[in-house]
C-alpha cells in the first residue's frame, strides 16, 4: 500500500513536469507572434486580425484600411527592410547573418511585387509606399524551461528523450506597415511570425540558407495578397 501510493506521489511530478514541457513547446512553436513579441514599430496593435495567407500555411495578423481596397493605388514602393529597435545579434546568430536576411529579403519583395506587375519604383499618384522591420529572431532550445521549473532527474531524462538532440528553434518576426507615398497616410499594419530550420545544437550558428525558405514563402505571400487587394479595386 505504502510502495503503490508512493509510486502515484512520484509520477505526478513526472506527469507534471512532461505538461509543463510540452506547453512550452507549444507556446516556442506557435505561428502568430503574441503581444510580449510586439516591438512597438507598428503605432497600433489592437486592431490586428489573424489572416490566411495565399500559401498554404501562413498565418499572420493585420490590419487594413478600406482605402486599400478603394481602386486608388495600382503600385507599391518597398523603402526597405530595417531593424527595429536595433540590430541585435544572438549567440548563435552573427551581425552579419542578419544583415544578409535583411538584404535577402528585401530584394526577394522587389522581386515578388515585380512579377506581379505591381512594383514601383518612386513615389506618386496611385503608389503606396511598404516598410518592413524584422523586429525579432528567437533562437531558444525546446522545452528549455521545463530544465528550470521542475528540476528533478527523472523529469529531466524523460524531458531529454523527448526532446532528442534538443534542437534549437529558430524563430523570426516581422513587422510591416502601408502608407501612401505622397501623404504617409497609414493604409495597413501586419506582424509575419514563422520558423526558420531547426539548428542542431547550442554551438550551431544561423546561415540566411536556414531562412530563406520562409523568406521567399512571406515575400510571396505579401505580393500575392497585394495585388488581390489593390486589383480588387479596379
Amino acid at each position: 500500500m505504502i510502495q503503490s501510493l508512493g509510486k502515484k506521489i512520484l509520477a505526478f511530478p513526472l506527469l507534471a513536469g512532461l505538461s509543463l514541457l510540452v506547453a512550452c513547446a507549444a507556446s516556442q512553436t506557435e505561428k502568430l507572434a503574441s503581444k510580449e513579441q510586439f516591438s512597438g514599430y507598428l503605432s497600433n496593435y489592437s486592431d490586428l486580425k489573424e489572416v490566411q495567407g495565399e500559401q498554404k500555411g501562413v498565418e499572420y495578423l493585420r490590419w487594413m484600411s478600406p482605402e486599400v481596397q478603394s481602386g486608388k493605388y495600382t503600385k507599391i514602393l518597398p523603402k526597405g527592410v530595417s531593424f527595429y529597435p536595433k540590430l541585435t545579434p544572438e549567440q548563435q546568430a552573427s551581425r552579419q547573418t542578419l544583415i544578409e536576411i535583411r538584404d535577402y529579403y528585401d530584394e526577394a519583395v522587389k522581386r515578388e511585387y515585380a512579377a506581379k506587375g505591381i512594383l514601383a519604383t518612386e513615389p506618386g499618384p496611385g503608389v503606396a509606399t511598404a516598410e518592413f522591420a524584422i523586429t525579432g529572431v528567437y533562437i531558444q532550445a525546446e522545452g528549455m524551461k521545463a530544465y528550470d521549473v521542475v528540476p528533478i532527474a527523472a523529469v529531466i531524462s524523460l524531458t531529454e528523450a523527448a526532446t532528442g538532440t534538443r534542437d534549437r528553434i529558430v524563430q523570426l518576426v516581422m513587422e510591416g506597415k502601408l502608407t501612401d507615398s505622397q501623404t504617409d497616410a497609414l493604409l495597413a499594419d501586419a506582424v509575419y511570425k514563422g520558423l526558420g530550420k531547426d539548428l542542431p545544437n547550442d554551438k550551431a550558428q544561423l546561415t540566411l540558407d536556414d531562412v530563406k525558405p520562409l523568406l521567399d514563402e512571406w515575400a510571396a505571400n505579401l505580393a500575392s495578397t497585394a495585388a488581390a487587394v489593390i486589383g480588387a479595386g479596379k
